[in-house]
C-alpha cells in the first residue's frame, strides 16, 4: 500500500515509530515525505551495519585461512576511479522503467543506489560510466543489395538512464540520496497549488 492511501492515523503511527518531531502538526503530503526520508535514512543505517558485519566475517575467514587480514590490496580499477572523481548532484531518471530504483556495485568498495526521479550526490566518472555503457542496442531491418536478403542491422543505441547534472557537491558529502530539502527546493519542480 502506497503511503498517499493511508489513512491519517496509519501515517502518525508510522511517524511515531519513526521518531519524526511535529508530526501531529505536519500537513498530509510533508508527513509522507518525512516517512519516506526517515525509511531511507533507517535503510542506510541498516545497510552500513550490514557492511561492517560482512567485513568483520571476512576479516575472521582470512584470519582462519592464515591471510594477514591487515594487508593492503591493490584496489580496482573502478575504485580508484570514483575516489579520484569529482563529486557533483544529479537528478537520475530511469528511462527504462519509470518510478523504479535501481542498485548497482562499481568496484570493491561501492554501491549505489539511484531513485528515480530524485537528487544525488554522485561521481562524474560513474555517471559517464554509465551513459556509455547502460544502452540498448537498436536494430533495424535492412536489404542487403546484393542477395535482396533482409538481415538486422545495428542503428544506433538508447540509453537505459538519464542524468541532469545540477551543481558541484562539497568533498565531505556521502554519495547516495540527498535529503537536503533547500536542495530539493532549488532544483526539483515544485507542485503546482491551485
Amino acid at each position: 500500500m502506497e503511503l498517499i492511501e493511508r489513512s491519517d492515523k496509519e501515517l502518525q503511527g508510522l511517524a511515531e515509530k519513526f521518531k519524526i518531531p511535529n508530526a501531529k502538526k505536519m500537513k498530509k503530503d510533508d508527513l509522507i515525505e518525512a516517512i519516506e526520508k526517515a525509511h531511507i535514512k533507517m535503510k542506510v543505517k541498516l545497510e552500513a551495519e550490514a557492511r561492517a558485519e560482512l567485513a568483520k566475517e571476512a576479516e575472521q575467514k582470512l584470519t582462519a585461512l592464515g591471510i594477514d587480514p591487515k594487508k593492503k590490496f591493490k584496489p580496482s580499477p573502478e575504485t580508484v576511479s570514483i575516489e579520484k572523481s569529482q563529486k557533483k548532484y544529479f537528478t537520475f531518471h530511469n528511462l527504462e522503467e519509470e518510478g523504479v530504483k535501481i542498485a548497482l556495485r562499481k568496484g570493491e568498495k561501492y554501491r549505489f543506489e539511484l531513485y528515480d526521479g530524485k537528487i544525488h550526490c554522485l561521481p562524474v566518472w560513474l555517471v559517464e560510466n554509465l551513459r556509455k555503457t547502460a544502452t540498448y542496442p537498436i536494430y533495424a531491418q535492412r536489404k542487403n543489395p546484393l542477395t535482396s536478403l533482409e538481415y538486422s542491422a545495428l542503428v544506433g543505441l538508447r540509453p537505459r538512464f538519464g542524468f541532469d547534472e545540477l551543481e558541484d557537491a562539497p568533498k565531505d558529502v556521502e554519495f547516495g540520496v540527498v535529503i537536503d530539502k533547500a536542495l530539493e527546493a532549488k532544483h526539483l519542480p515544485q507542485p503546482v497549488l491551485s
